[in-house]
């Protein structure tokens, strides 16, 4: 089916010396536009999207490796990955719309760069380095890195971050809110959640359980609004 802190301190440290003296170019490369054609007037939206995928199986991987640090597996359903997000996303960047293209090419660039990062940092790309790393390179990029055994209010914030991780930041936007919007149309999403819609129900509806009244009582009692009449039967 188709799915579509603080003030910044003085840094003197040798982890920031070796994290951020020589960051990676950030490479604005231009990829061949996606082939193929679009849905058309009148599509089919449980068919497979009429485009052939584009990205590599290392790019896969480094996506994969990225989603689940934004959704990552745990007791009540599987991680991004798991669940299709790649899947999702490889669809997207695929997709042969002027429209999309410029959040497919910030996607494009920023594996490429982040895969570049991870070997100039660890000697082995993002998906093939240690769990541990990968973190700390993700939350690099993100504005929040504290060096070992600093406290929190060394946090250095996005605007003191070199300008190749800041670009990357705009890449990791994008993929966070592919994997949101993915995830949670998943058979795992909607279960991680709890939906309890779009069930059908036979015979005439017998109205919501004492479970969703009492919910719904004390949601309402915070907001201050009235319960309805017709749900006080």
């Amino acid at each position: 089916m188709t799915i579509l802190a603080a003030t910044v301190p003085a840094i003197g440290t040798s982890i920031w010396a070796t994290n951020y003296a020589s960051v990676s170019p950030y490479q604005m490369k231009s990829w061949p536009k996606p082939t193929g054609p679009g849905f058309g007037i009148d599509p089919d939206l449980s068919a497979p999207a009429p485009w052939p995928n584009i990205l590599t199986e290392q790019q896969r991987r480094t996506l994969a490796a990225l989603v689940d640090i934004i959704i990552p597996p745990d007791e009540v359903s599987p991680g991004a990955a798991e669940a299709g997000v790649v899947d999702f996303i490889d669809e997207y960047v695929s997709a042969p719309y002027e429209s999309l293209r410029y959040h497919s090419l910030s996607i494009l660039n920023g594996i490429d760069w982040i895969n570049t990062e991870s070997q100039r940092r660890y000697g082995a790309d993002f998906a093939d380095t240690t769990e541990r790393r990968r973190d700390a390179l993700f939350k690099d990029i993100r504005g929040s890195y504290v060096p070992e055994g600093e406290p929190t209010t060394k946090r250095i914030l996005s605007l003191a971050i070199p300008k190749p991780e800041r670009q990357a930041d705009t890449f990791l936007d994008s993929v966070h809110y592919l994997t949101i919007t993915a995830f949670y149309m998943t058979e795992a999403g909607v279960k991680d959640i709890d939906y309890r819609g779009d069930i059908a129900q036979a015979g005439p509806y017998e109205g919501p359980t004492e479970e969703a009244k009492a919910h719904l009582r004390d949601t309402l009692d915070k907001l201050n609004l009235p319960y309805p009449d017709e749900l006080k039967t």
